[in-house]
């Protein structure tokens, strides 16, 4: 079993009783029969390792929608493997003789579908990052806190809230909720947001398992 880092990047006996393993097996068989048209051979190349990828996700039991840091790494790490390897040592017969079909022999035109799949990886995490919301006034105080000390802990962020009120704009604080206060522009009153500390550990489990 081929291991990098913590995945099995390893695609033998694949089993049709799994979507992605039967979907893989299905379009390997129909490039064994049918072959790929000569313009055809990049596209169908991408379709390969797109198939690959899920398989090697699916075995490690990664969804891109659940684990998207993961499933990222997962992909890249493959293709990282198989640009260097081929897929001699994590493929079975079938899916080798799949490849040299799909890329007519043609080492270029391998490396040219991985460079494609890898930047359209790349485009969906800038697209991700793109997406991500402005934190709430709790989150903002909390990744301020988290900056200056990456090990801090849900006791270490509402003692340092407590310490220095003016600071962070707290205008009360008990054992169970903040109030803060936010400027609403010059010559108005500011507005006060009262939240839940103990949103604080979701929080910080956020910060220290960011997402993609």
């Amino acid at each position: 079993m081929i291991e990098l880092n913590q995945f099995n990047i390893e695609i033998k006996e694949l089993n049709r009783r799994i979507t992605v393993e039967r979907s893989l097996d299905e379009f390997i068989n129909q490039c064994l029969m049918t072959g790929v048209e000569a313009e055809a051979h990049h596209k169908a190349t991408v379709q390969l390792l797109e198939h690959c990828l899920s398989v090697v996700r699916s075995r490690n039991k990664l969804r891109r929608n659940w684990h998207p840091l993961q499933a990222h790494a997962c992909d890249i790490e493959t293709l990282r493997w198989i640009t260097k390897n081929d897929f001699k040592k994590i493929a079975e017969s079938s899916l080798q003789e799949a490849s040299v079909v799909t890329t007519n022999g043609s080492r270029v035109i391998l490396e040219s579908a991985i460079k494609e799949l890898a930047q359209k990886l790349a485009d969906e995490v800038y697209k991700r990052k793109r997406k991500k919301r402005n934190p709430t006034p709790l989150e903002a105080i909390v990744i301020r806190i988290h900056r200056s000390n990456p090990a801090v802990t849900n006791t270490d962020v509402i003692d340092e809230m407590r310490s220095d009120q003016n600071k962070y704009s707290i205008v009360n604080i008990d054992d169970k909720y903040v109030e803060i206060a936010l400027p609403l522009g010059s010559g108005k009153d500011s507005k006060i947001v009262r939240r839940s500390l103990r949103s604080i550990g979701k929080i910080l489990t956020d910060l220290n398992n960011p997402k993609l």
